[in-house]
């Protein structure tokens, strides 16, 4: 069975035997977090974890992994960055809406554009209205050209 003692401001585990476990003055917190912070990777320690990488065999790659906590597509993922010569590519990228530097008028272009396409669309539909108006007005006059029984116009 396990057991802790406190020894001069330290915080050890003891395990069955003479063996103890240092957790030094910090233990992890054991609360949980409403909401996990994303981990993020300086550029440093991709690069540290990729050159230690290289130099291993494919089941020790995989202890690497296991020891950093990392997963295996992250790892493939900067390996693939480094490969192909991206190195700013490693650093973490912000998250959320991109902030575009578009010209001043961009907004107004954009804005005038769709306008433009709204009161094409209401031409055509005039268009299509004063066509079959016209159509209507020349089946009118035919029927009024034509004499009605009895003499009557």
């Amino acid at each position: 069975m396990l057991a802790k003692e406190m020894n001069e401001g330290e915080n050890f585990l003891k395990l069955p035997g003479s063996y103890r476990i240092s957790f030094g003055n910090n233990l992890p917190d054991p609360e949980v977090l409403e909401k996990p912070m994303r981990r993020q990777f300086s550029v440093e320690y991709k690069l540290k974890i990729l050159k230690e990488s290289d130099s291993l065999q494919p089941g020790e790659i995989s202890a690497l992994l296991r020891r950093e906590g990392l997963y295996w597509a992250t790892f493939a993922r900067w390996r693939r960055a480094r490969d192909a010569g991206q190195l700013l590519m490693l650093k973490p990228k912000k998250r959320g809406r991109k902030h575009s530097n578009a010209h001043p008028w961009a907004n107004k272009v954009t804005q005038l554009e769709r306008e433009k396409a709204q009161l094409q669309r209401k031409l055509e539909k005039a268009e299509k209205i004063i066509e079959v108006q016209k159509k209507i007005s020349e089946l009118m006059n035919l029927h009024q050209d034509q004499e009605l029984p009895g003499g009557l116009q």
